[in-house]
């Protein structure tokens, strides 16, 4: 998903919720459909586009943010889809991971699997 341009980053975070009531999710459900609705028959991906409401009612435990790689670009946004599956983020290389395969493979390897870095740092949601 994609943070409305007049939100920095640093407050889009500070936006998204530890507690999120069941009816705010029709929030991010209504940026879904207007994005797939204005989208019908484009040739290219346009990403849901999220106003400061919107990440109000996400729940900070669904969502990733990877860290913008040059100065001048914005972070990217992800909400899980499915909750239940515990996903890692490796902010080294801003691939994604099962957060079990993740863990162990740091724990084994002392590194990121993929990019070998060896400092991970927070691999969480935001």
């Amino acid at each position: 998903m994609k943070v409305d341009a007049s939100i920095q980053d640093e407050r889009a975070v500070n936006l998204i919720s530890t507690q999120v009531d069941d009816d705010d999710e029709d929030r991010f459900t209504r940026a879904i459909n207007d994005t797939l609705q204005a989208q019908a028959g484009a040739d290219e991906y346009k990403p849901v586009t999220v106003d400061a409401e919107t990440l109000r009612s996400l729940y900070r435990a669904e969502v990733f943010c990877c860290a913008p790689r040059q100065q001048g670009l914005r972070a990217t946004y992800y909400k899980s889809a499915i909750p239940d599956v515990h996903m890692a983020l490796s902010q080294q290389c801003n691939r994604f991971f099962h957060e079990d395969d993740f863990e162990y493979a740091v724990l084994k390897e002392g590194r990121c699997p993929y990019s070998r870095a060896k400092e991970v740092g927070d691999f969480g949601t935001v």
